[in-house]
């Protein structure tokens, strides 16, 4: 029977930043952590990769230019590989996490709403007055129908 062939490593890009990225260790667990801007949702993303290690050294605390992060499988276990406009760095570790901060895209897409600053000033005399013990009680009686 042959040997089995050998797998060509598959390259999937997990994260691609698109101009200044921090790079610094942000924990004891995640000892190095990319934040930036996403290049297609131009949303806040980070990667947080926690015990990693590489033979080139891990990008310590610096900035970095338009940076890809691209998942290297095929291996015994997978490799990250950390492409910026003028190093690369080759990470292997233990797990990896992507955080796109979704809320930022849902937020701008709405409209804003201006308040009157009456309608601001009733709504916290409102929440304050509802801290006092018995308030709440004292509201619902007098929006009570009497009869």
């Amino acid at each position: 029977m042959p040997p089995p062939e050998p797998t060509m490593p598959t390259q999937r890009i997990i994260a691609d930043f698109e101009g200044a990225v921090a790079s610094a260790p942000a924990s004891p667990a995640i000892n190095c952590k990319l934040s930036g801007v996403d290049r297609a949702l131009k949303v806040p993303l980070e990667v947080h990769f926690s015990g990693a290690r590489s033979p080139s050294g891990i990008p310590g605390a610096q900035r970095l230019e338009n940076v890809r992060v691209s998942e290297l499988s095929g291996g015994d276990e997978p490799v990250w590989l950390v492409e910026a406009a003028s190093i690369n760095y080759r990470l292997h570790a233990r797990a990896v996490q992507v955080h796109r901060m979704g809320a930022a895209a849902f937020y701008a897409a709405l409209p804003g709403e201006r308040l009157r600053l009456g309608t601001r000033a009733g709504w916290a005399l409102l929440l304050n007055v509802l801290r006092i013990p018995g308030a709440a009680r004292l509201i619902g009686w007098l929006r009570s129908p009497r009869a």
